[in-house]
C-alpha cells in the first residue's frame, strides 16, 4: 500500500527552509568567485611584472 503524501504544511515548511539557505549559498558563491578572480588577476599582473 502507497504511502500517504505529507501534509500541504509539511511540504510548505520543507520549501520554506531550502529557501532560508539561498541568499547563504550565493553569497558564498559570490565570494568564491570574487575570491577566484582577485587571484586571478593578482596572477595576471604578477606575470606581467616579470616580463
Amino acid at each position: 500500500m502507497p504511502t500517504p503524501a505529507p501534509p500541504s504544511d509539511a511540504r510548505r515548511n520543507r520549501r520554506r527552509r531550502r529557501r532560508d539557505h539561498t541568499p547563504v549559498r550565493h553569497f558564498v558563491r559570490g565570494l568564491s568567485y570574487g575570491t577566484g578572480l582577485t587571484l586571478a588577476g593578482l596572477l595576471g599582473y604578477w606575470v606581467q611584472q616579470m616580463l
